[in-house]
């Protein structure tokens, strides 16, 4: 009789459809990363759902593996991130923390040298110097491979050292 009821029982977390569940923290997940920069909590999360906080977390961490605000926490990271590693003009790391749906650049920052070991300044001077020897390379070997071409154009290059052998 108990598992009778516990299939039924819409407020337990095994209750009901799996894909139905599954379409439900689809619909959250979509919802988290449409309205990341403004105020999210789980009960409105929870709301555009239609189930109750309790069972959406339960529901939530049971198919993605990980907390409802853990996930919005590590999404409004990833974005940041990616604004962090932008090349050109950068943003200040105030703007980047409000794009990235942070109250302010302490919370930004604190959450950002957990998550990723440094702090937002010390990752865009990371990337920023890893990015500058890209280019540094990438210009060198353009060059040298256009030198390459204009030697072996005067027969000068690799044809000419096959043929001296």
């Amino acid at each position: 009789m108990a598992a009778v009821i516990a299939q039924t029982d819409a407020r337990l977390p095994d209750a009901g459809n799996l894909y139905v569940q599954n379409q439900q923290v689809q619909k959250a997940i979509s919802h988290i990363e449409a309205n990341f920069r403004s105020k999210l909590t789980v009960p409105r999360i929870a709301a555009t759902t239609n189930l109750s906080t309790f069972h959406f977390s339960r529901l939530f961490t049971r198919f993605v593996g990980l907390a409802p605000s853990e996930y919005l926490l590590q999404y409004r990271l990833m974005v940041a991130e990616k604004l962090l590693s932008l090349p050109g003009p950068n943003s200040s790391i105030a703007d980047i923390a409000a794009d990235s749906g942070f109250a302010d650049q302490a919370h930004f920052s604190r959450h950002f040298r957990r998550f990723y070991g440094q702090s937002p300044q010390e990752y865009r001077r990371q990337f920023q110097a890893v990015e500058r020897a890209s280019l540094a390379r990438n210009a060198f070997l353009v060059g040298r491979s256009s030198r390459m071409t204009d030697n072996m154009n005067e027969g000068t290059g690799v044809g000419e050292f096959q043929r001296l052998r």
